[in-house]
């Protein structure tokens, strides 16, 4: 192969080999080796647009992810607590505490605990999973916000028109939603499990001594 020519290095043309010089080919240049496979120049600009873009797409599925674990798991704590009440009901344990506080004994208050903790418990864990929407009324993200355009021909026009700047940054607005809910859904769900906690406690200790 022969070294480059001036007006190569000038150019940034890549050498062509002696036995194929003369046949029409055009020399691929520094410029074409740079574009991709759709036949677009990569730029700065592109590489930080696609870097927004998949951190949008990533946050958004990240923020969704944290919120079905937290309706899992108020689910998980809503059926334990259910199937404990059932249990102490089944065994008149309500009974024993249905009297005057005055004249409760160390075991009336401890079945009073455990089964006011857990039904507390069944009720903070349907408060996690019930939603809490906010936000702008119309949007490109969430349902109840689509269904605010007139018809489907004027949402349709206008999700069109967005650009992926504009769709990064209705990712961006809708995850940062869900993380307002997010945040209120894993506090009571805490609380849930706490007072949960502490009505399973006195059931285990109801049950032993009694």
């Amino acid at each position: 192969m022969d070294k480059m020519t001036q007006q190569e290095k000038e150019f940034g043309q890549i050498p062509i080999p002696s036995e194929l010089e003369g046949k029409g080919l055009n020399a691929p240049t520094l410029e074409s080796a740079h574009q991709t496979s759709e036949g677009v120049i990569s730029t700065p600009e592109n590489s930080q647009q696609n870097g927004q873009d998949k951190y949008a797409q990533h946050l958004h599925s990240y923020i969704r992810e944290y919120i079905a674990a937290a309706d899992r798991k108020a689910s998980f704590v809503f059926t334990v607590g259910a199937a404990l009440l059932v249990y102490l009901y089944e065994k008149n344990i309500a009974v024993s505490w249905l009297v005057s506080p005055f004249s409760w004994t160390l075991s009336e208050i401890i079945a009073f605990v455990s089964m006011a903790g857990l039904s507390v418990s069944c009720v903070l864990a349907v408060f996690v999973v019930l939603p809490r929407l906010s936000g702008s009324k119309r949007g490109f993200i969430f349902w109840e916000s689509i269904v605010e355009f007139n018809s489907p021909t004027e949402f349709s026009e206008a999700a069109q028109k967005l650009s992926d700047t504009e769709v990064t940054r209705e990712l961006l607005l809708h995850s940062y939603e869900l993380s307002n809910i997010c945040k209120k859904k894993y506090y009571i769900l805490n609380w849930a499990l706490r007072i949960g906690g502490v009505g399973a406690i006195a059931t285990i200790i109801y049950l032993l001594k009694g």
